[in-house]
């Protein structure tokens, strides 16, 4: 039953009510005032932007992380030689990364040895002499010249003929008949078979002690255990410090001698047209910055090829050629003369166009 008690609970919770709706609405009002709004507006814009920032931040660091840790792979193999030094400038000066490309360089003891890895693989560029490459596609490994590393004239990457002060041999006339050490898979018989076509002597009297590299040789050489030898120009600088007497050097007569940049052929089929030209514009950015300077890189040379420190002191570089494909004389020349002694088992067919050799 309904008494005045309770009539006046009910009065008194409707005020109570009211007077909350009446609360609620006004602070509604107050929120819903132009500067109040503005506020929440910047509260909520500002929480947004922090909320963002972790994500940009990310992007960020995945857009400007160095080219050379996620470029392209690349293995280069080379001999302890000149001819490479312009890779080593250009992953010095940082033209490598810039290119998009991640580069490593292994130097190995000998020809064969480097040859053995083009052919199973090991390596995507090699630098090679031209008996070399042509001996490698003869045996059924698919290349690709890229390039003339050295020997666009007679001067660059000049092989020369030494012998031991001991010998009392300073001609070439002198060698008849007496072994000269050649490095196995070079081009160290052709050498001397030029040398004796253009003196006009009979090469048959000529005799060679191959060996496994031409570091060996110099140490044949140097220690009086063979009395002449085959080196190419760095080696033969060196020689000629330590006292041994140079009787032939083919930088002044024809161009007989060329290295060259080659490829093995699965490793070029998977770059693209502008890959490959990227990898050139290195080449050539690397010989203008060495060819400008090239004293300022002999330390370079030494150091990454593992040439006997001598050679920094006082040794000219050769002028470094622009990537340049090539031509077919370099290869058929050289075939020619394998054919003709019985080295070349099978044939090579060069494509100066495209470059392959196979």
């Amino acid at each position: 039953m309904t008494g005045p008690a309770s009539t006046r609970r009910i009065t008194a919770r409707k005020a109570q009510l009211k007077h909350q709706a009446d609360y609620h609405q006004a602070e509604r009002q107050e929120l819903c005032k132009p500067g109040r709004a503005i506020y929440h507006q910047c509260i909520a814009v500002l929480l947004a932007i922090l909320l963002l920032i972790p994500g940009l931040l990310l992007l960020s660091a995945c857009q400007t992380q160095p080219a050379g840790d996620t470029g392209l792979p690349i293995r280069v193999g080379t001999l302890a030689c000149e001819d490479t030094l312009p890779f080593w400038v250009a992953e010095q000066s940082g033209l490598f990364k810039d290119a998009g490309f991640s580069v490593e360089i292994k130097v190995f003891a000998s020809s064969r040895a480097l040859s053995t890895a083009v052919a199973a693989n090991e390596v995507d560029l090699a630098v090679l002499d031209s008996l070399a490459t042509v001996s490698l596609a003869a045996s059924g490994t698919p290349l690709q010249l890229l390039w003339v590393a050295l020997g666009t004239d007679a001067k660059q990457g000049h092989f020369s003929i030494v012998t031991n002060p001991s010998s009392g041999y300073h001609y070439l006339s002198d060698l008849l008949d007496v072994p000269i050490a050649v490095e196995q898979d070079t081009m160290g018989e052709y050498i001397v078979d030029c040398a004796v076509t253009a003196a006009e002597m009979v090469n048959e009297d000529f005799q060679f002690e191959p060996t496994v590299s031409t570091a060996v040789c110099y140490d044949l050489l140097s220690t009086g255990q063979i009395k002449a030898a085959v080196l190419p120009a760095p080696w033969a600088y060196y020689a000629e410090r330590n006292g041994m007497t140079v009787v032939y050097d083919d930088a002044y007569g024809e161009n007989i001698s060329q290295t060259l940049m080659v490829a093995n052929g699965d490793f070029i089929d998977s770059l693209d047209a502008e890959q490959l030209a990227a990898l050139q514009g290195v080449w050539d950015d690397a010989v203008d910055i060495l060819n400008a300077a090239p004293d300022d890189y002999i330390a370079l040379l030494v150091q990454k090829s593992g040439l006997p420190p001598m050679i920094a002191d006082g040794y000219q570089l050769s002028v470094y050629p622009q990537a340049e494909r090539p031509e077919g004389w370099i290869v058929s020349t050289v075939s020619g003369w394998m054919t003709a002694e019985g080295l070349l088992k099978g044939t090579v067919n060069y494509n100066q166009q495209t470059g392959r050799l196979e």
